[in-house]
């Protein structure tokens, strides 16, 4: 290799955050979007990825959390104040905490926002 792209996956959006395992890739997006590609999808520079929606405002952060050994979830945190924990196999978010701003400045967490 010496320094030539090996592929290109656009999207329509600036990609703020991204992460990447074996079995694929996600990214978070400037307009709230999280997306996620297969292995597949990634060698053969197809597709636009599974776009996730349940942000409504800038991701500044996905990465892949092992749940079990055979399983794995997307965590993605955005300045709507939301922490979504996503299944890896769902378009949708499996559970959510909803942050605040304490009046000291400290970060709290509401509470649970969606569950599965």
């Amino acid at each position: 290799m010496n320094g030539e792209v090996l592929n290109v996956i656009e999207v329509n959006d600036c990609i703020m955050s991204l992460d990447w395992r074996t079995e694929g890739m996600i990214a978070g997006g400037w307009s709230g979007a999280v997306w996620k590609w297969n292995d597949k999808e990634l060698k053969e520079s197809q597709g636009t990825g599974n776009e996730l929606q349940g942000h409504r405002e800038c991701v500044t952060e996905v990465k892949w959390i092992e749940v079990t050994k055979a399983r794995w979830a997307i965590m993605s945190t955005s300045t709507d104040g939301k922490i979504l924990i996503w299944d890896a196999q769902l378009r949708f978010p499996s559970r959510g905490y909803l942050m605040i701003r304490k009046k000291n400045n400290e970060i709290g967490v509401v509470g649970t926002i969606c569950t599965s």
